[in-house]
């Protein structure tokens, strides 16, 4: 039996009702016994959060810490990943997200058998009233991967990661099993104050640590429900914050020496004609059309498919959706 060397880290904040399932989900893992430590964090200011933790004192090697002051979502979230944890893995759980039983253990395995440093899993959106619906993420990890077998998990490297993140993240937290250490490396991307994008940003910066791993089969429920976030974003800051991200990734890739937009074509002109107009309408979002359009080196599927778009809405009167008028693309991204 393998020793204790993982740490699950559930941020939490005025949401005991949403912990309780959280915790139960954790204790009902087949790698439970892999799980040295789960920390609970309150950020905020309602310590019933502390009576629901100690409910799970048999079953789980629970500690619970209040935050006081609060924090914002943002500074609780560079706090946590900064910190230095004694163990191999760390595993992130949102308060109202839940795990399906096996999600650890299939974490655990695959990431030891790609060597890969973090490893990513598909979700289910989840939200009252409504059937749970696979999270769209995963088509663009399997456009990037080249359409592989669901049977078994995506090997990634830094160009497929990049690919992957370019119109928004596929890798959400409540999903990510990674290295410990190399989790705490990548926390200096949220020094950005992109509170909007950090996930995207987060799973872009493992990406150039190491190996990735995805897997498509689903074992996580993202719950979406109001008041969620601690801050609600107006369409203009929405723009700013991905737009910011987009150019990073650029610069990411330079620095890597891939050229993005090769990498795009490549894997466009290899798509399968039956996914080919659901990746196109992903990669024709405002803020990728206001950056990319002008670029001389546009994959020309891309390029024709932004005609057509523009050419209907011209005969429409309707006119492609704009930037918002106090932002602009770079000159050169």
């Amino acid at each position: 039996m393998p020793e204790p060397d993982t740490f699950v880290l559930i941020p939490t904040a005025n949401r005991p009702e949403f912990l309780a399932a959280a915790l139960d989900s954790v204790a009902g893992q087949t790698g439970r016994d892999r799980i040295r430590e789960v920390r609970v964090m309150e950020n905020g200011g309602d310590r019933r959060s502390e009576a629901v933790s100690a409910q799970f004192a048999d079953r789980l090697p629970i500690r619970y810490v209040f935050r006081q002051p609060s924090l914002t979502p943002l500074e609780h979230g560079r706090l946590i990943t900064g910190e230095s944890y004694p163990c191999r893995y760390v595993a992130i759980l949102h308060d109202d997200d839940w795990w399906a039983p096996r999600h650890l253990s299939c974490s655990f395995e695959a990431l030891e058998r790609n060597k890969a440093v973090a490893c990513y899993s598909a979700s289910y959106d989840v939200q009252a009233g409504r059937p749970a619906a696979l999270y769209d993420g995963s088509l663009m990890c399997a456009f990037a991967c080249g359409y592989p077998p669901i049977t078994r998990n995506w090997s990634m490297d830094l160009a497929s990661v990049l690919v992957a993140n370019f119109p928004g993240t596929p890798g959400r937290f409540s999903t990510l099993v990674a290295d410990a250490g190399v989790f705490r490396e990548c926390a200096c991307v949220l020094d950005s104050g992109n509170d909007f994008d950090n996930d995207r940003m987060y799973s872009v910066a493992l990406g150039t640590k190491g190996k990735m791993v995805y897997r498509p089969l689903p074992s996580v429920f993202i719950r979406a429900h109001p008041g969620q976030d601690g801050h609600r974003h107006t369409g203009n800051e929405q723009f700013d914050h991905a737009l910011q991200t987009t150019v990073w990734l650029f610069a990411v890739a330079k620095e890597n020496r891939i050229d993005l937009m090769k990498e795009l074509e490549a894997r466009l002109n290899a798509c399968p004609r039956q996914f080919l107009e659901a990746i196109l309408k992903r990669l024709t979002i405002p803020v990728l059309y206001q950056l990319l359009r002008t670029m001389p080196d546009l994959p020309p599927l891309l390029l024709e498919y932004w005609r057509q778009i523009e050419r209907r809405d011209a005969d429409s009167g309707r006119g492609q959706s704009p930037a918002p008028a106090s932002l602009s693309a770079p000159a050169s991204a």
